[in-house]
């Protein structure tokens, strides 16, 4: 089992209507915490994002560590 802390940032945290959680996770990937997310969340499936996994960015296929995974709206440069 992992326990992971969610940080949500910008638009994710309107959405969740939190800026962090922290969930309990059997073994799996960041594509299964998204699927879980969007259950939670559903207004997530409108949006963009990206997770960061202890400060990393990641894909759906990394698998889930204990920690923090950031959820992380669009960036915009300049």
């Amino acid at each position: 089992m992992k326990e992971i802390k969610l940080l949500y940032f910008g638009l994710i945290a309107e959405l969740t209507g939190k800026e962090e959680e922290t969930i309990r996770l059997e073994e799996g990937t960041i594509g299964d915490l998204e699927r879980r997310l969007l259950e939670q969340y559903p207004d997530l499936a409108s949006s963009s994002y990206r997770f960061a996994q202890n400060l990393e960015l990641v894909t759906a296929d990394t698998p889930l560590a204990d920690g923090e995974v950031a959820v992380l709206p669009p960036f915009a440069g300049g």
